[in-house]
């Protein structure tokens, strides 16, 4: 099958990892069929490369790409993918975020003839004014968001939090962790210790998780691992609540090296407003790390090996809970690991994916 995916951004090389839930997708997919990807905005570079034996096409054009200058962007999508469709036609184009790239594939489905799909990747289908999140707040995103949702055959949802789309034909496909990178580690957990990942933004609402962290028991102590605009206020709210001997914000860290945080962990700890998914739930499970949080995205739809509150007295309760009972925190690891090996490796999802590319052909 010969498969076109329109994304946002996409690495460089092996050490770049700009969005590494789609590379693994890419790199499986392309052991069984030919994928070409079009990267619009990143990287910034218009020499096409491989990455393993899939053709990236980079367009270079950069996130300040905006207002008019997006017709430009727009127009060179369209002659790429029209010059590499001369060269062998597509079976299947695939947007990837459904704003952007996903108006883009359904209108180059739609008037080139091409079966297409897009995924709800993010917060498309959100707007929360109070944080100023979500691509439903803008009367430009939310026509894009419809191009999508309109001329694409099939939208792909990530968990059942984003099954609010008027759309017949939805896909339930969550995403994959790559267990060669996040598998348990040899190094010894930490008594007492939490883990959060996550950019320090109002969506990922870290303030509502120091507010937990002010009513668990001393001993208990948090890393919280990203950047961002929030970092100063949430260092300062911290000292505020008397946190600040027991959580350590340890900033920006390489993809690979989140192995080692989870694994350390007792619990992982998610209070993010919204998530389409929640990446590091998955990540810290390989790991055979529980998630702890708010009711978004996986934690949601697996309560295998998550758990959930809606408050911080709910989330601090659950926490507590689990860490004064270690039979129960082990029974729940496992369920962990098992979750990960049945329903979300990386070959599980390209399986999903191709199922799906198929049927839509077939349509």
């Amino acid at each position: 099958m010969n498969i076109g995916i329109l994304i946002p951004g996409f690495g460089e090389n092996e050490d770049d990892w700009a969005l590494p839930v789609y590379q693994n997708l890419v790199r499986e997919l392309s052991k069984s069929h030919d994928v070409r990807v079009i990267a619009l905005r990143y990287p910034h570079t218009t020499r096409a490369y491989m990455y393993h034996s899939t053709e990236i096409y980079p367009l270079g054009y950069g996130a300040w790409t905006r207002g008019i200058r997006r017709f430009n962007l727009w127009g060179d999508v369209v002659r790429m993918v029209r010059i590499l469709r001369d060269e062998k036609p597509f079976d299947v184009i695939h947007g990837i975020w459904a704003d952007e790239t996903g108006a883009l594939s359904g209108w180059l489905g739609k008037f080139l003839h091409i079966p297409s799909v897009t995924t709800i990747a993010g917060g498309e289908l959100v707007g929360l004014p109070d944080i100023g999140y979500g691509l439903q707040l803008s009367m430009y995103s939310r026509w894009v968001v419809h191009q999508a949702m309109k001329y694409n055959k099939w939208v792909i949802v990530p968990s059942r939090m984003e099954q609010t789309i008027r759309k017949a034909n939805i896909a339930l496909i969550p995403l994959a962790v790559d267990t060669k990178v996040f598998y348990p580690s040899d190094i010894a957990r930490k008594p007492n210790h939490l883990v959060h990942v996550g950019s320090l933004i109002a969506v990922k609402n870290q303030k509502l998780l120091l507010d937990t962290m002010a009513l668990l028991e001393d001993e208990i102590t948090l890393d919280i691992i990203g950047e961002g605009v929030l970092e100063a206020e949430l260092k300062d709210y911290a000292q505020k609540l008397g946190l600040s001997h027991r959580v350590r914000f340890l900033g920006n860290l390489p993809h690979p090296q989140l192995r080692d945080h989870y694994s350390q962990a007792q619990l992982n700890i998610l209070t993010s407003h919204h998530e389409a998914f929640g990446m590091v739930t998955l990540e810290a499970a390989a790991c055979a790390t529980p998630t702890i949080g708010t009711p978004v995205g996986l934690i949601s739809d697996d309560t295998s090996f998550t758990r959930s509150g809606n408050n911080a007295q709910e989330l601090a309760n659950i926490i507590q809970s689990l860490l004064s009972s270690p039979t129960e925190l082990e029974a729940v690891r496992q369920k962990c690991l098992q979750a990960v090996q049945d329903k979300y490796t990386i070959k599980h999802i390209a399986d999903q994916h191709t199922k799906l590319y198929e049927s839509v052909q077939k349509q």
